[in-house]
């Protein structure tokens, strides 16, 4: 049998959420999802301008990544940027920072902010060749130069920590429920691959063995002030 070239992933806005629901069940190879705005992407964070020599925000897009294996949650990857963030669009890394105190993750980084905001531009111009120093050393890289990094970090609580183990453990669990339905033959009607690959592919299955992973996205964890 002659492999077939599965179709192009296509993506349809509709503003009516019956008339996206009608259509997904009629042809039944679409995901409704409702649209998420940029905005829960993004948070403002301070940035040198070198042609004002002075301190602005910027209006920045966020991407938080988990990293987790077979004994859960071990670590994150914080960028920032345009859209995409990817580093080869010209975005950048940001630290991770956990909020001990009672205060809200909006006020928190609010202060954050200010603080920085009230620095004078060469002592923070400084504080920013110091990252690009520290990221050459590291061989921290891309192309043209150092990765740049956030002058402020992603602010999450430690409850947020915990919600994102049992988010991570779930999601773990799923994968492994996944490939037991595609063992089983349950997802050939998604899964299109030439019978011959598929027959290697299944001798040594993957049953939870030691991997890395990566789950996408997640918003900024009320760094932005909800909107009402």
């Amino acid at each position: 049998m002659a492999w077939e070239k599965p179709p192009a992933l296509q993506v349809v806005f509709y503003r009516d959420a019956d008339e996206a629901i009608e259509l997904a069940l009629k042809e039944r190879n679409f995901i409704v999802q409702e649209k998420v705005p940029l905005r829960l992407w993004a948070e403002d964070i301070p940035a040198l301008n070198p042609e004002t020599k002075s301190i602005v925000i910027e209006n920045c897009q966020t991407d938080f990544r988990s990293l987790f294996g077979p004994e859960g949650l071990f670590g994150f990857v914080g960028r920032y940027g345009g859209v995409p963030t990817n580093v080869g669009s010209g975005g950048g890394v940001q630290p991770l920072a956990v909020l001990s105190s009672d205060m809200s993750v909006y006020e928190a980084v609010n202060r954050i902010n200010e603080g920085i905001m009230s620095m004078e531009y060469d002592k923070l111009y400084q504080v920013v060749e110091l990252q690009k120093k520290m990221a050459l050393e590291q061989s921290f890289t891309y192309l043209l130069g150092p990765i740049k990094t956030a002058l402020r970090p992603r602010v999450v609580t430690a409850h947020q920590l915990e919600i994102l183990k049992s988010y991570c453990a779930d999601l773990w669990a799923d994968c492994l429920t996944l490939e037991k339905m595609w063992l089983a033959g349950e997802l050939d009607h998604i899964v299109n691959i030439e019978e011959e690959e598929l027959e290697i592919a299944r001798l040594q299955p993957w049953e939870g063995s030691p991997a890395i992973i990566a789950s996408d996205g997640l918003f900024n964890f009320g760094a932005k002030r909800p909107v009402s």
